[in-house]
């Protein structure tokens, strides 16, 4: 929920509510090399979230729609197998993983924003965007509570191993094609709303700017107790994977850096 000062700070006058602080900022890296000559899956994406993800009628599906080769068609000169067709029972099914959640507005149909990932690896990185979830709804929950004059929200950043699942980047093995695992990072942000413009949509259209091209603060503190982690104190799911190996992209510039808020943080989800 989102309510807007378009008065002054002694004589308010707010907006009704609507959704301002949805997705903001999507950028998307090339796709991944693994194999010398031969592009396929992410290789990293990031959003700024923001509690009105979380108002009734903002979700969205977005599911994954791009196929091609070695998705689901023969690679000439590559795996004799697509993924679709790997019958691996420790693997499969493998998905077309979302770096950026489809509910959140990432594309399904840009393999920039797609990457193979096992059955196991997809669920677990569902569980870091409930955690994320989480938070825009408490977020939610605040603004809804009030009239404030800031929002909270997250820069939430994914990316993906440098090196592939395969212990050899050879064109002719299917998982040199996807990443060995992928590392996400998130950041709650504090943005101030603009205040004053005479009318609700003079306001509002300032409000997107600021979230499109504005400063970000840090939150050192949050006005509500963040969520529990689910996953407790692991730098990896599955728990025991060694992490700290290099990945591609990097966490975008405009993030400031993360506090001891109790959420800030990151994990890496790896394959298996």
């Amino acid at each position: 929920m989102s309510f807007l000062n378009y008065g002054t700070q002694t004589n308010p006058r707010w907006t009704v509510d609507q959704p301002i602080f949805t997705i903001a900022r999507v950028r998307q890296g090339r796709q991944a090399t693994y194999v010398r000559g031969r592009e396929f899956g992410a290789s990293c994406a990031s959003a700024l979230l923001g509690p009105d993800l979380k108002m009734p009628g903002q979700g969205q599906s977005n599911q994954p729609q791009v196929g091609g080769a070695p998705w689901d068609v023969l690679m000439a000169g590559g795996p004799p197998l697509t993924f679709v067709q790997d019958v691996n029972p420790s693997y499969r099914p493998w998905v077309r993983g979302h770096l950026i959640n489809g509910g959140w507005g990432g594309s399904g149909r840009d393999w920039r924003n797609l990457t193979p990932l096992t059955h196991s690896a997809n669920m677990n990185h569902k569980t870091v965007e409930t955690y994320i979830n989480n938070f825009l709804e408490l977020s939610r929950r605040y603004e809804a509570s009030g009239r404030r004059d800031a929002w909270y929200g997250v820069y939430y950043c994914v990316q993906c191993a440098a090196d592939p699942f395969a212990l050899q980047p050879v064109a002719t093995e299917l998982y040199a094609y996807a990443p060995s695992f992928i590392r996400i990072g998130w950041c709650a942000v504090c943005v101030e709303k603009p205040v004053g413009g005479g009318t609700a949509g003079a306001v509002a259209q300032t409000a997107v700017n600021e979230l499109t091209a504005g400063t970000l603060s840090a939150a050192p503190s949050l006005p509500f107790a963040p969520p529990a982690r689910a996953w407790g104190a692991s730098p990896t799911l599955p728990r025991g994977e060694r992490p700290g190996n290099p990945v591609l992209g990097s966490f975008p510039g405009d993030c400031p850096p993360a506090t001891g808020n109790g959420f800030d943080g990151w994990i890496e989800i790896h394959q298996g």
